[in-house]
């Protein structure tokens, strides 16, 4: 107890520092954009570089203002600290705005953090005049703020919403304090660990976001898990307190931990990808994991020990009385077994059928239109891009060495490419062209037209050696970097964790049907998120972002394996005891039922004020998880999994070689 709260001190304290926490991350390693970004650097530059834009707007009616004021601006953005260069040159609109571009000499993670000290010196020399500042850069500058507001908001939405779900699943005021003890110590830790992470390396801005969704909401259901089994067992042990708690690790306790290294495996399946935003996101939600389960066999049995036979004071004697006698779930357990096959198999069907929208499910990639619809850089994006073109502050870049001439002339004949088109000389022969795009950036057609112009410039008979990038064609890469490697994501999902439920239930037919029922949840979820968002168009977008369908996949796939553990469990528990099929299947529902069910509404309270979130990507993947977890908690949880069972019967549990229920 006192190791937990000496390391939740440190990790506290050193979280509160900060980190290196940062957006972007969706570089394909390998790929044509990366490529173009190192011949930029090294043929170009000689450094890194991130291309920003300046935006100078005044009121209507006071366009004759712009024109003096621009050369004080760019003087002042060209003083600030770590600006490498200003372009040649503004563009004024007659929409009483002028743009410029201007290059910081760093990557794109330092860009967001050195933008604060351009926008003051540029708001200082505009006088009344308003100042923004787009691009990439900009936007995930503002993805990171809004995310890190977001997650203020999630904590004072979620607590008071689950600390009521948690009285009612905990029966009593003082056995509430076990999940609340663990949750913010394992989240003080978790906070900590990631902090100590971001020193070696970035992580995503939303690894904390992850973490904190799935920190409290595993150590609520840890908590909840152990408590629920520590009662049976005091009663079991004539109120022998050491007994108890012994029995419920042995028991509880390794159920816990073939939970967490569920989560973990399932999660660790996005490394895969080698892309940083997932792998970000992948190391917040093991990091989670990990803390929570290792509180779950450790920080919650010494807090029984020390509540003993408290554990039960100030109990809400009605919900306890009712939550004993179990009735209700008896007999929904008696329907199920008396009806199992028109149960698995009408489960099974509503379950396919939802998936179908997922089919057709189209991605998004990640721009300014994924910021909310009145945040200032959008806003001023998307004039901009209703004058110069959609794609005008994220311009596809071109570096080619060859026949400069034919490359220009290729810019300029693609009908997708619009105006100017600026050229800058390099070491060796070498150039770079960066053309504003006429498409905004995220959309079908603007990625069509990087595709085109990497055929013309790339393939073939190219008129250089050249490289396509820039925003565009980074999502260009990303997406096919997803398309390639999904089935590899969800393969190695699969075969880790029926791996682990392998050793965890010595049988083969229980991994393949968890792996099976999982997938159908999973992918009745992402079919209705795809059916809300695209089909029946409840959000701004009508697509799904990009890393929403994988990184849902990965978590919930591991949330469904964590569930599927603690109700296979108690119904193996039975089983080994000498119960028949049914009647274990039936015993270990009763006594499971209640607590997962409790812990998954709290996991869905969580995800839901998750997508309470002002950027649409995280509100669908909130909205996603919540559905997810509602799902697996009723119709695979409750009905499809007790009705496969009850139709496999022994064969649950079949295993080469095993001749007798204890092997």
């Amino acid at each position: 107890m006192f190791a937990w709260v000496a390391l939740a001190v440190v990790g506290g304290v050193v979280a509160a520092a900060g980190g290196r926490l940062a957006n972007g991350g969706t570089d394909v390693p390998g790929s044509q954009s990366a490529r173009t970004d190192a011949l930029e650097a090294d043929r170009i530059f000689g450094e890194d570089r991130t291309h920003v834009f300046v935006v100078v707007s005044v009121p209507e009616g006071r366009a004759s203002s712009l024109a003096p004021l621009l050369p004080r601006v760019r003087k002042a953005v060209a003083a600030a600290p770590h600006v490498a260069e200003v372009g040649q040159g503004a563009v004024v609109s007659r929409a009483n705005f002028a743009i410029f571009a201007f290059d910081l000499g760093s990557t794109l993670v330092d860009a967001q953090d050195q933008l604060a000290d351009v926008r003051t010196a540029a708001k200082r020399a505009a006088g009344q005049a308003d100042v923004t500042i787009v691009g990439e850069a900009a936007d995930y500058d503002r993805y990171g703020t809004i995310a890190r507001d977001d997650l203020d908001r999630v904590e004072k939405i979620s607590f008071p919403v689950t600390s009521a779900i948690i009285l009612v699943a905990f029966l009593s005021i003082v056995a509430t304090g076990v999940p609340t003890v663990l949750a913010g110590l394992v989240l003080a830790v978790t906070f900590g660990l990631l902090f100590a992470i971001s020193q070696l390396t970035t992580l995503s801005v939303f690894a904390s976001n992850t973490a904190l969704g799935l920190g409290l909401g595993l150590s609520i259901d840890y908590s909840l898990f152990n408590v629920t089994r520590y009662r049976e067992a005091l009663r079991e042990n004539g109120g022998s307190i050491p007994d108890a708690v012994r029995e419920t690790v042995s028991t509880t306790g390794r159920a816990v931990v073939f939970s967490g290294l569920t989560i973990i495996t399932a999660t660790a399946s996005l490394f895969l990808l080698q892309v940083g935003v997932f792998s970000g996101m992948a190391i917040g939600v093991i990091a989670a994991a990990l803390v929570a389960a290792l509180g779950g066999v450790t920080l919650v049995p010494a807090v029984l020990v020390l509540a003993g036979r408290h554990l039960d004071r100030l109990a809400l004697r009605r919900v306890a009385t009712a939550a004993e006698s179990g009735r209700a779930w008896k007999r929904l357990a008696a329907f199920v077994l008396r009806r199992r096959l028109p149960v698995a198999v009408g489960a099974a069907t509503a379950l396919a059928l939802l998936t179908i929208p997922l089919l057709h499910a189209p991605l998004a990639s990640p721009t300014a239109s994924a910021l909310p619809k009145n945040d200032r850089v959008r806003v001023v994006s998307e004039r901009v891009g209703r004058v110069f073109g959609g794609g005008a502050v994220t311009p596809v870049q071109v570096v080619a060495r060859g026949n400069r001439k034919r490359v220009a002339q290729a810019l300029e004949r693609d009908p997708g490419v619009g105006r100017p088109i600026v050229i800058r000389p390099g070491k060796d022969g070498w150039l770079l062209l960066l053309a504003p795009l006429l498409d905004n950036g995220d959309s079908p057609a603007a990625q069509e037209t990087v595709r085109r112009l990497r055929r013309k410039l790339t393939e073939g008979d190219a008129p250089a050696a050249a490289a396509v990038g820039g925003t565009t064609a980074k999502a260009v890469d990303l997406l096919d970097r997803l398309h390639d490697r999904t089935p590899a994501v969800v393969a190695t999902a699969l075969l880790l964790s029926a791996t682990l439920l392998l050793f965890a239930f010595r049988s083969i037919v229980v991994p393949i049907k968890a792996a099976l029922t999982t997938l159908l949840s999973v992918g009745a979820a992402l079919g209705i998120l795809t059916l809300l968002y695209h089909d029946l168009g409840i959000g701004e977008s009508d697509r799904l972002s990009f890393f929403v369908p994988l990184f849902l996949f990965a978590i919930i796939f591991g949330l469904s394996a964590d569930y599927e553990v603690f109700l296979l469990s108690r119904i193996r528990e039975e089983y080994l005891s000498g119960a028949s099929s049914d009647r274990s299947i039936e015993r270990g529902l009763v006594a499971s039922a209640r607590a997962i069910t409790l812990a998954g509404l709290v996991m869905v309270a969580v995800f839901l004020a998750q997508a309470s979130s002002r950027m649409e990507p995280l509100q669908q993947l909130g909205l996603g998880m919540a559905i997810a977890v509602l799902i697996d908690i009723t119709i695979v949880r409750t009905f499809l999994v007790p009705a496969t069972m009850a139709l496999l019967g022994r064969a649950n549990w079949w295993l080469p070689g095993r001749r007798n229920r204890g092997q």
